[in-house]
């Protein structure tokens, strides 16, 4: 008990004073200089916030990995893989987590093939090549119910992939009461498409009319 308050004492030394201080992880050096608390996951992948008693008192055997903050969810990551037309996965601290695009819905290229879905998943996947990064950006909900994270994504140019898809004809727009960031500016790029009939909107009207 001793050992703990004495190390306790030393951390907080060590923070107020603003000393240099530094932990290391597997794969991971992190500057913990001011930090007053750090987020650390454990062996079932939770991440939760810690006080540490020191940088080095830290038991390392039950932490899998640690943070001055928690692993964000928006902001630039790599792409992992295209799903489909608006479903992405990225890695974020070396976990694959599946992104569903904002306001958006391609035609299905896997439970079953629709009209012009095939289309949308080969149009993301040459916006998006190995090796590139997106912007992720939250509106309301974080996820869905199927712990999908809910996200307008923008490419490495700036420009939104949500907003690209609606204007290519290569999506409809999925209407949502909850998610209102850039509904109105997504919602004029699926009117600029049905009015030039880019897209699904002259490709399926026809097979549409064809029976097909």
């Amino acid at each position: 008990m001793r050992k703990v308050a004495l190390a306790l004492l030393a951390a907080v030394c060590l923070f107020v004073a603003g000393v240099d201080a530094r932990a290391s992880a597997p794969g991971l050096v992190l500057d913990l200089e001011g930090a007053r608390a750090l987020w650390v996951q454990d062996e079932d992948r939770e991440w939760y916030s810690y006080i540490p008693a020191a940088p080095d008192f830290v038991n390392v055997r039950f932490i899998e990995r640690w943070v001055i903050e928690p692993p964000s969810t928006t902001g630039t990551v790599p792409i992992a893989r295209v799903v489909d037309g608006d479903t992405i996965d990225v890695t974020i601290w070396d976990e694959t987590r599946r992104v569903r695009l904002l306001l958006v819905d391609t035609p299905e290229v896997h439970s079953g093939r629709e009209c012009y879905g095939p289309e949308a998943s080969e149009y993301v996947t040459s916006l998006l090549p190995e090796g590139s990064t997106v912007r992720l950006e939250r509106d309301v909900k974080d996820t869905d119910s199927f712990g999908r994270l809910l996200r307008y994504v923008y490419l490495e140019d700036g420009r939104m992939l949500n907003e690209l898809l609606l204007e290519g004809g290569y999506a409809r727009l999925f209407d949502s009461r909850d998610e209102e960031r850039h509904e109105q500016r997504l919602r004029e790029g699926e009117a600029r498409a049905r009015a030039s009939g880019a897209g699904l909107w002259t490709a399926c009207a026809m097979e549409d009319e064809s029976g097909e």
